[in-house]
């Protein structure tokens, strides 16, 4: 891994869970729900955020995981509070 900035490839799995669950759940908020339009693009922005600390800041990674975790946990509630 690169110590002086660049993409922070590879990834630990540790981190590939919460990735992948938080870019499926939003883009089910996004897709599916009759959510307003902008607590739709909030949630977007929140994701390409988590992203960019992810895999553009080595040092924000932790702060990235935090943003996938308390995405996916809010559109989980979201979808349990709307679940007919």
């Amino acid at each position: 891994m690169p110590a002086s900035g660049g993409w922070a490839l590879p990834i630990r799995r540790m981190f590939l869970i919460p990735l992948i669950a938080a870019i499926a759940l939003v883009v089910c908020y996004v897709v599916v729900t009759d959510a307003s339009a902008p607590s739709k693009a909030l949630l977007a922005a929140l994701l390409v955020v988590s992203l960019a600390c992810t895999f553009g800041f080595p040092r924000l990674r932790l702060a990235g995981l935090l943003i996938q975790v308390a995405l996916g946990v809010f559109v989980l509630l979201y979808l349990k509070v709307r679940a007919p």
